[in-house]
């Protein structure tokens, strides 16, 4: 198996299994979306390595080959993986033999069950007669179907199939159709299927469900097998980044934080201009900093980094969470957002942007009804943020006691009904 890295190191890590008969290059354009997102790292089946001559050997060797890679190089951890047919049947494998921890698994039309033993042999044969066929006829079978989603597939099997030829074809529809998943253990497990593969793929489902109830099911209209990947990255990439909590617009990411933000917070948080207009103190090292990421911004499930794409620099944060450790007069079970941005970003929108895409973020993923939040009476520019994106004034002034700037310091309150 050959490991092909893209992306950033310091982020996220995505690990992607090709299927039978394509390389990892069908993944480039999801690649391409997610690479300033995540640490990618896109295998390469034996049997089907671009470049180099190499045999099929087993589900069992490929995921044992890819848990190995992830224990010596990623700390035995990944945050997302996909793989696509026979790359779901390997990520299925991986999580079954259950040496690494994989905190989102997305097995994309995986075959998890095998065949009657009397039918093997004849689909085996026939399915590398279609690959072949795909490889030496591709002009024929172009004008046949005369869509994207096989000019892709058939352009794949006529870049890999010099290199794992017939036999590693049919080595590895052999072990396709004769291997079957016995147990599965996962935090999040994913299994996606087009409605026009659902013949095949329904057995897969009900097997997977007996052996893991809280699966996620999703079925795609229209679509046919590994078709959702190659006609739309786009939403593959951002289903990808909704595990990772990720929200974007055009000049902001909200992602989680990390602990190479340190520095960059720290510098911008260290600024006696910023922290006490939003109640805390400044910062008074790298090491304070670090020690806020883990055990305060990491220790609420909605609290991201606001991060400047344009730099790559985490230079704010924006959250909501339980109000109960407030004094602002909110209601029984109602959140309470707060944010702040590094000086040197002020009056440039940041702030409303990251807002409204939480918002956005609130009113599709949850049950929410109402927010409040409030600000220092000598920050109207917070409250300005606010109203832009529909709070209303609820015209009450409270005081804080425990807030760093004092009990002498009003806070104007404000609140939206979503």
């Amino acid at each position: 198996m050959k490991f092909n890295i893209y992306g950033k190191k310091d982020r996220p890590t995505l690990f992607l299994l090709p299927g039978l008969g394509v390389s990892h290059e069908i993944f480039l354009p999801l690649i391409e979306r997610l690479k300033d997102r995540f640490n990618i790292i896109a295998a390469g089946v034996d049997g089907f390595v671009l470049g180099e001559t190499t045999k099929y050997t087993s589900v069992d060797d490929q995921a044992a080959q890819a848990n190995r890679y992830v224990q010596e190089n990623l700390g035995g951890r990944l945050d997302v993986a996909y793989g696509l047919s026979l790359g779901g049947k390997i990520l299925s494998r991986m999580l079954e033999r259950n040496e690494i921890v994989i905190d989102h698994a997305v097995l994309d039309a995986a075959p998890l069950l095998p065949l009657p033993k009397w039918s093997v042999d004849p689909l085996r044969y026939y399915q590398c007669a279609n690959v072949w066929t795909c490889y030496h006829w591709t002009g024929f079978w172009r004008w046949v179907f005369h869509s994207h989603y096989f000019d892709v597939l058939l352009d794949e099997c006529k870049k890999v199939y010099p290199y794992g030829g017939g036999q590693s074809v049919l080595d590895g529809y052999k072990d396709v159709y004769t291997h079957k998943l016995e147990s599965i253990s996962g935090p999040d497990i994913h299994f996606w299927y087009g409605t026009k593969e659902a013949f095949v793929a329904k057995p897969q489902v009900e097997h997977l469900l007996s052996l893991c109830p809280e699966a996620h099911i999703e079925v795609f209209p229209k679509m046919n097998h590994g078709q959702f990947l190659v006609d739309h990255p786009d939403e593959v990439a951002q289903r990808i980044m909704d595990f990772m909590n990720m929200l974007e617009n055009e000049r902001i990411l909200l992602r989680p934080w990390r602990d190479s933000d340190a520095e960059s917070l720290y510098k911008y948080a260290s600024d006696p201009d910023v922290g006490p207009r939003a109640g805390w103190p400044p910062h008074k090292s790298v090491d304070e900093s670090l020690e806020v990421i883990r055990t305060v911004f990491n220790d609420i499930t909605n609290t991201w980094a606001i991060e400047l794409k344009e730099t790559g620099e985490a230079i704010g944060a924006m959250g909501y969470g339980p109000s109960c450790d407030c004094k602002l007069p909110a209601r029984e079970n109602e959140p309470i957002t707060g944010y702040w941005v590094a000086k040197p970003y002020w009056n440039q929108g940041i702030c409303t942007e990251a807002l409204q895409l939480m918002l956005d973020h609130i009113r599709a993923t949850t049950n929410i009804k109402s927010l409040i939040s409030g600000h220092y009476i000598d920050n109207p520019a917070s409250g300005r943020v606010m109203e832009k994106c529909g709070f209303i004034p609820t015209g009450e002034t409270c005081i804080d006691e425990d807030q760093y700037n004092g009990k002498d310091h009003p806070i104007r309150v404000l609140r939206l009904e979503l």
